[in-house]
């Protein structure tokens, strides 16, 4: 039984319009079935065929959950893809077994990897090897050795990183990683079925096309009260693969295309927002009632490729539109 009630489920569809389905003490499954017939009927691609899109919205889901390939084997891949012919199907009867079982196995995997994180921030990279790894991994590892090698490679890159970054050293360049992946593995664990009934709904909604999202009520009620009416960040931010970047600006031309690493309060610690799940990372940074609280003005903290360095950027937070 999944504990998590809806009062509004509400999917935004590239090319319709926003839909809002009355689903007033219902559970999340009946968010499914309403956000399956919702896009089969209206979406521009409404039309599709049932087992390919099936197969689609399995991938997606899968790289909602782990969007650089970091933690999933191609095994996992292979296994699921064998389950996942009939997902649209599925849905329709409100069956959320296959999100949960791939949920279970990325946590299991991101257990894992947490362990390894630790081991390798406690020693020292061997920076005598001449050593490179993609900005982004097309396919996920074949092996768990392979996946390891990701990792090691990976830190000793971020490790390296936030040292030229800090100009405090290692030891403040290892407590910064630490504290991040720690985050990372808390948001994991903190997750309940609902939330993964979510992001499984969401992935649903941006196999159809990438502009689709699905919005859930905690979600909608903080995005209605605190964001479109009455307040803005100042920034347009687009998430992408894991990330939140800040989005073509013509007025702050200088930091578009950067990524946001973390954002802070003055005197406390950074909260990192990479690797989080798209809802979490904007709850994050414009909720009133989230870690940020009601905090006026804001440090980001964000990474500019074009200049080869991290900065960090003041912003005001509750901007009221005018």
């Amino acid at each position: 039984m999944l504990k998590f009630r809806l009062a509004i489920v509400v999917l935004t569809v590239f090319g319709v319009g926003p839909f809002f389905v009355s689903a007033a003490e219902k559970h999340e499954v009946d968010a499914l079935r309403c956000a399956t017939r919702l896009l089969q009927e209206k979406h521009l691609r409404r039309k599709v065929d049932q087992r390919v899109f099936s197969t689609r919205w399995a991938r997606q889901y899968m790289r909602s959950l782990d969007p650089h390939r970091m933690h999933f084997l191609d095994s996992d891949a292979v296994e699921f893809a064998k389950s996942s012919g009939t997902l649209l199907a599925d849905a329709e009867t409100g069956d959320v077994s296959f999100a949960l079982q791939v949920a279970k196995r990325f946590r299991s995997r991101l257990e894992a990897n947490s362990t390894l994180i630790n081991r390798l921030l406690s020693d020292t990279p061997d920076f005598s090897l001449d050593e490179s790894m993609p900005l982004e991994y097309p396919t996920y590892a074949s092996t768990q050795a392979a996946c390891d090698e990701r990792w090691r490679r990976r830190m000793k890159y971020e490790f390296l990183l936030e040292k030229s970054n800090n100009s405090t050293g290692e030891k403040e360049a290892r407590r910064f990683l630490r504290s991040r992946y720690k985050r990372v593995s808390g948001h994991v664990a903190a997750m309940d079925e609902s939330d993964v009934v979510s992001i499984y709904i969401n992935a649903l909604a941006k196999s159809f096309d990438c502009n689709s999202a699905f919005f859930d009520d905690e979600y909608l009620t903080m995005y209605n009260t605190s964001h479109v009416p009455n307040y803005t960040l100042g920034l347009s931010l687009q998430y992408r693969d894991g990330d939140l970047w800040i989005a073509p600006d013509a007025a702050i031309r200088s930091i578009t295309g950067c990524r946001i690493v973390a954002v802070q309060l003055t005197g406390q610690e950074p909260i990192h927002l990479t690797e989080l799940t798209e809802g979490t990372a904007v709850r994050t940074l414009i909720s009133p009632i989230g870690e940020l609280r009601d905090s006026k003005t804001v440090i980001l903290h964000i990474d500019n490729f074009r200049m080869g360095k991290r900065q960090t950027l003041t912003v005001d937070r509750f901007q009221p539109r005018r």
